[in-house]
């Protein structure tokens, strides 16, 4: 009756542990994973022994779940309030138990690791460094507790780099990676090795320094351990007979793979746009795309299967949760043939029998296949979540997962009974058909994924391969056998041609794996109530006692904590308003040498007064509410800079359609002392942004409207008084900006692409412009020690009082020099803008209202090359050199030879000035430069020396020096 109410609108839950918010549908789904989460919230504080006194804030939504806050949050940032977890309901139950209990992991390490106070957790964060790959690969171990994956794509690591080097490992494997040294750890030192290491992390705030306390043994010792534990685990298995390579295909990349003859294939792939159709044909396997392609939206769940009719190939994508396509292209006729269906749910899998269509409608407890070709009435409902299926003339083979369990299910055809022939407690995978007996399935029984088969009426299940491990998928049919290989961040794939069953090759046994060896973090279904006096507390510690642990720690490995009643955290629904008050949630206090809006002032005698060598200190502090759709931030900048002052606000809201609005306000002060007079420059800028994410994952549009008011006011000293000057310098503006940007970051690289037009009027002079601008950002890493990025920018401005921008030098140089390069007459502007980007070079070397600039840079980590053992320093672990190329121009009117250009006229004037005479001589406009430099990080502040020599007008410029800070690039 409640839920009836309550219809559309959020309720919570509130046990001793938990506040729950859902929505009123999702009561019963709530009700029966209470206790999961209870259960593994014990576990975790167990392994950690460590206790929270905070609620944790769980919020569960029906949409994919945003990925959680960054760990590394910048230099002087402090957060002072946990993130909420949120879980989606879509997943299956392993990856819903996964990502709570990764996300819950990084709740109670931060609360662990930065103190449960301000003071503590300033202090920490701002003085601790640990590497990239430390914290989030604990939070990845404590959610999957090294399955299976991890294991294979160690093995995977292992067999192509070895071990020897773990900085030479590419950053695809920075994740497992971090969760194999506290698989290490637990192995190595036991189960109080984990928090004994992450309480002297937090005393010491160096990796280095935690592992001689907690383990009385020095880095290098450490990493000889480690890599020894994982190379005498995988070098049994690497001197076996090895088969022959398979076809390497982009693991990275890779979706699925339909298999028609030992010659042809094809492959469903993640490309820059979307996903595409790759055709590999031909004994080389020469790659083709179809000749009519389709890309579909990067957050959708595309599935990919063949069809046995006629060689053609089938696949198919969900546009939103209820519309589906299927498209279908004939090898025959070459052309593909789509068509859409409307669903219940969320499609998540395919299959075509017989002509017709199979899909599966996934749920984490229930999920139902349908066919599409009588979806009304033709239809599967299975209790807990398909993770595969297949259909036949004998009927249906599926795996079900629920509670914690895997099932291989049979349903025959023309029936809707089910019937079990298969249980396990380690994960099934990929079932098809043999024959109307005999199924195949893929297992992780053994610790690797290798295949079974399993006969359907005796039940008895045999294990057959052709290779060594993590077989990803397999194809089996009248013409091929084809399995494929998850390898780490490449794929391998295998096609013979059609075997009887009777030729398999069977075996009894595996050799052992650590996965075998494994600790199993996910917590038992039982667990003894323990009462407070049965606990010497002399033998325990926690976080929150500020005692070292005992010297015996090791030998007794004590449980400080007491374990609750896991039926005692029951309680009442009621509905949920989100609270309209706004909580202190994080906050900021440390150096800048920029501003809000740096690069944009009213005045051009202001620059010096903004540029990036004036330091000053900044702080802070936001505000938000439960679930960070309301937020409330302010600061202020000064107090070093003699008569400099920027106080800045924002409020920003999102909606339910994913809508963003921020209102913000800034006002500066800056002065400029003379022996004649002290000029005060103030500006006053409010702004209102609204901006929503695209259907394409990363595309943004945004709209903003800016007023500007700028005042230029000057303070007269006599020998008398002090006059204050009316006011002589006013300016007022009113802007607007269209812009739509593009984001795009996977392991390898980042993208940032915006595009913007940005009309302008002036409310004193009544001038106007209209501004077009470009911007690019590229990072790639080529390999684990070498980065390549660049960066590119086209700004242009025109009409009656366009925008004027300076070109030259560094953003955040704090040697920066000002060029005296004076600007053309051609328009009254309207505003000024730094631009910087060409080192070598001064600021405002040159000026225009059209702007291009490009940087190309490579920078090389050489004591992470040096050494095979991570680098606990902070400031040698970022340590890199580095080697560039910047370029720019900058010109006034239509193009660089219009008559606006000064830098091309010369005015020659006799010593009398009777005679004038102005000469037209065409110079280069492009600047260039070339250098080399050093950069690295101190206390997450950014540092970078650079040396630049330019070249202007094909001569070259003495050499100049760049030091930056708080700029990466």
């Amino acid at each position: 009756m409640l839920c009836k109410l309550m219809h559309g609108q959020t309720l919570v839950q509130e046990t001793s542990d938990f506040r729950l918010y859902f929505q009123p549908n999702d009561s019963a789904k709530v009700n029966h994973i209470i206790d999961l989460l209870t259960r593994n919230l014990v576990s975790m504080q167990r392994e950690l022994n460590y206790y929270t006194n905070n609620t944790i804030d769980v919020y569960f939504e029906n949409s994919d779940t945003k990925n959680a806050a960054p760990i590394h949050i910048g230099a002087g940032v402090v957060k002072i309030k946990s993130d909420v977890i949120r879980l989606e309901f879509r997943s299956n139950i392993q990856q819903l138990t996964y990502s709570f209990r990764s996300q819950l992991g990084q709740i109670l390490v931060e609360e662990m690791m930065y103190g449960g106070n301000l003071n503590d957790r300033f202090k920490s964060v701002n003085l601790m460094h640990l590497p990239d790959w430390l914290l989030p690969g604990l939070y990845h171990y404590l959610g999957s507790g090294w399955s299976i994956a991890d294991d294979n794509d160690w093995r995977a690591a292992y067999e192509r780099y070895g071990f020897n080097d773990f900085n030479a490992l590419p950053v695809y494997y920075n994740q497992v990676k971090g969760a194999s040294f506290w698989r290490f750890i637990h192995s190595e030192f036991g189960p109080s090795g984990l928090p004994s290491y992450l309480y002297m992390l937090r005393l010491t705030r160096k990796m280095s320094a935690g592992l001689y306390y907690a383990f009385q043994l020095k880095t290098k010792e450490v990493h000889r351990k480690w890599a020894a534990y994982y190379n005498n685990l995988y070098e049994q298995e690497q001197n076996r007979l090895s088969p022959v390579q398979g076809i390497t295909l982009a693991g990275k990349s890779l979706i699925d793979v339909a298999v028609i003859n030992d010659t042809l294939f094809y492959t469903l792939e993640r490309t820059f746009l979307g996903c595409t159709i790759n055709k590999y044909s031909g004994s080389k396997h020469r790659k083709l795309k179809l000749n009519e392609k389709r890309f579909c939206h990067q957050d959708s769940k595309p599935f990919f299967f063949m069809s046995s009719c006629n060689d053609s190939v089938s696949w198919g994508w969900s546009l939103s949760d209820t519309q589906f396509v299927i498209s279908v292209y004939s090898a025959a006729t070459q052309s593909t043939v789509s068509e859409g269906y409307k669903t219940p749910s969320r499609v998540s899998q395919g299959c075509i029998y017989n002509g017709e269509q199979y899909v599966l409608c996934q749920g984490w407890n229930s999920s139902t296949i349908y066919n599409l070709n009588d979806i009304d009435f033709d239809k599967i409902r299975v209790q807990g979540s398909v993770t595969s299926f297949d259909v036949s003339r004998a009927g249906v083979v599926l795996i079900t997962e629920l509670d914690d369990q895997f099932q291989l299910k049979v349903i025959p055809n023309n029936s809707k009974s089910e019937s079990t022939i298969h249980a396990s407690f380690k994960e099934l995978l990929d079932v098809i058909w043999v024959n109307d007996s005999v199924v195949i399935f893929n297992s992780a029984s053994n610790g690797i994924i290798n295949g079974k088969v399993v006969n359907i009426a005796s039940g008895k299940v045999r294990s057959v391969t052709n290779y060594r491990f993590n077989i990803w998928s397999h194809q089996y049919n009248n013409k091929v056998f084809a399995e494929v290989l998850a390898k780490g961040e490449d794929a391998e794939l295998f096609i013979a041609n059609y075997l009887p069953l009777s030729d398999f090759y069977y075996y009894d046994k595996l050799i052992a794996t650590v996965s075998d060896l494994s600790f199993n973090t996910r917590v038992a279904t039982s667990i003894t109530k323990v009462k407070a006096d049965s606990i010497d507390s002399l033998l325990t510690y926690t976080f929150q006692i500020p005692v070292n642990p005992a010297a015996d720690y090791m030998e007794h490995s004590p449980d400080s904590l007491l374990i609750k009643d896991l039926n005692s955290s029951s309680a009442s629904i009621k509905p949920w308003k989100e609270e309209p008050e706004l909580l202190p949630t994080e906050m900021h206090f440390g150096l800048r040498n920029s501003g809000e809006y740096i690069n944009e002032y009213g005045q051009i005698d202001a620059f010096n007064l903004q540029g990036p060598q004036r330091f000053n200190i900044d702080g802070g502090v936001e505000f938000s509410n439960l679930l960070g759709t309301r937020k409330l931030t302010f600061g202020l900048t000064g107090f070093i800079q003699r008569g400099a002052f920027d106080a800045y606000g924002a409020y920003s809201y999102i909606t339910k359609s994913d809508w963003r609005y921020d209102v913000l306000w800034l006002r500066r002060k800056r002065e400029q002392y003379t022996q004649q007079a002290t000029h005060k420059f103030l500006t006053n800028i409010a702004q209102v942004n609204f901006r929503k994410p695209l259907a394409l994952k990363g595309l943004v549009i945004k709209n903003q409207l800016s007023l500007r008011l700028d005042n230029n006011s000057e303070l007269v000293s006599t020998f008398e008084s002090l006059q204050s000057i009316e006011n002589r310098d006013i300016t007022g503006i009113i802007r607007g900006q269209s812009e739509i940007s593009f984001h795009k970051s996977e392991t390898f690289y980042s993208l940032e692409l915006s595009a913007a037009i940005q009309p302008g009027v002036s409310l004193i002079s009544k001038g106007y412009n209209i501004g077009t601008n470009v911007n690019l950002n590229y990072e790639y890493k080529l390999r684990p020690n070498v980065l390549i990025k660049t960066r590119g920018a086209f700004h242009n401005s025109f009409g009656s009082s366009p925008v004027f921008y300076l070109l030259g030098g560094s953003q955040s140089d704090v040697l920066s020099r000002f060029a005296s390069t004076s600007f053309a007459d051609y328009k009254e502007p309207i505003l000024y803008q730094n631009i910087a980007g060409v080192r070598g070079f001064p600021l405002n070397f040159r000026n225009g209202n059209t702007v291009l600039y490009q940087n190309a840079q490579v920078d090389f980590h050489f004591i992470k090359a040096l050494f095979s053992r991570p680098i606990s320093s902070e400031t040698l672990s970022r340590l890199h050199l580095r080697t560039f190329i910047d370029y720019g121009t900058t010109y006034y009117g239509k193009n660089i030879y219009d008559k606006a250009n000064v830098l091309s006229r010369t005015q020659l004037v006799t010593e009398t000035g009777s005679v004038s005479v102005l000469v037209n001589g065409f110079r280069n406009p492009f600047i260039a430069s070339s250098g080399v430099g050093l950069g690295s990080q101190l206390y997450g502040y950014h540092l970078s020396l650079d040396f630049a020599v330019g070249i202007e007008n094909q001569v070259l410029q003495p050499y100049a020096t760049h030091f930056s800070i708080g700029l990466h690039f």
